[in-house]
């Protein structure tokens, strides 16, 4: 059983973009020499000792902030404490996880950006509640240079695919600008330098957009098939509509039936339909093996199908 839609062809527009790229500059980090970073003013981070948190009320008075702490407290006023607050916040649900990892032990500390960084390290370091207190360290760029060349090999490695494609290789959509997307369709290039892509090692996504068709019925005036997939159903939509009307029943479920409908042997396919004479059916389809016959009803009605399917055509058998 499949809940289905009706469906034909596939169409996907996509839009590619290019960015300048950034290149490091050589300097004394990569000789093995970091520079440090100066320290942030006014903020350090705490890590109290486990079963800490489970006293402590962090809240803001007209003085500062109140811990219920004594230790803790102290040093707040010592520094001009103006904000405390959990690194990780609250998780919910998964608090306990935080717990389990240690999270809830870490504090963003904030005081009066006069006061040394320092000084206030050493003062949370003697709070026996603290076990650990670590400066934040102001973050940096690196230097850097924008280098817009080296992106010109894509851009030549784009152009020669699109016209190679566009002659030679047969694309899924009529996209005009597909040939282009090398990004989705990659089998291996090597062009002005850009190499070290091997075909079959990249991005080929052309396959992956190709939509199976589950149930198909045709007449000498219309084609009705069924899909369980409507990624780019509104894709395909559009480029049917050039060749007549469509209809789109949705909700839908593939019952299927399997014994011996070999074709040489009469009557069970009428035990089969007799069975389902009360249920509405969208489509039969029987045929394709000797072995199955499948049926398309309304989701709704798929219930009932295999209920009088069971008590009308399998019980009878027994």
């Amino acid at each position: 059983m499949k809940r289905i839609y009706f469906i034909f062809i596939v169409f996907s527009l996509f839009a590619c973009r290019q960015e300048e790229e950034v290149i490091p500059q050589s300097g004394p980090e990569q000789g093995g020499v970091v520079t440090e970073t100066p320290a942030l003013k006014g903020h350090v981070r705490v890590k109290l000792k486990a079963g800490v948190p489970q006293k402590l009320n962090v809240v803001k008075t007209r003085s500062g902030i109140s811990s219920g702490i004594t230790a803790l407290d102290l040093a707040n006023v010592d520094l001009s404490v103006y904000r405390m607050e959990r690194v990780f916040p609250p998780a919910g649900k998964f608090e306990e996880r935080h717990k389990e990892a240690g999270l809830d032990l870490w504090y963003d500390v904030y005081f009066d950006e006069k006061i040394s960084t320092r000084s206030a390290v050493q003062t949370f370091g003697a709070v026996p509640e603290v076990e650990y207190v670590e400066e934040i360290r102001e973050a940096r760029l690196c230097d850097y240079q924008v280098v817009p060349e080296p992106l010109e090999p894509l851009r030549s490695m784009v152009q020669r695919k699109a016209t190679r494609a566009g002659e030679t290789e047969e694309m899924p959509f009529n996209d005009p600008r597909l040939p282009e997307m090398w990004h989705y369709h990659n089998a291996g290039e090597s062009v002005n330098g850009l190499s070290g892509a091997l075909e079959g090692a990249d991005i080929g996504v052309f396959e992956a957009w190709k939509t199976p068709i589950d149930m198909i019925a045709t007449s000498e005036v219309a084609v009705s098939l069924t899909i369980d997939c409507t990624d780019h159903l509104e894709n395909i939509l559009h480029d049917l509509e050039k060749y007549g009307t469509i209809e789109v029943d949705r909700n839908m479920a593939i019952v299927c039936i399997v014994g011996d409908f070999a074709a040489g042997k009469t009557g069970l396919g009428a035990q089969v339909l007799n069975a389902l004479a009360d249920v509405p059916l969208r489509m039969i389809s029987y045929g394709g093996s000797e072995h199955n016959i499948s049926v398309l009803v309304q989701e709704e009605d798929k219930k009932k199908a295999m209920t009088d399917l069971s008590h009308k055509l399998l019980d009878a058998q027994e």
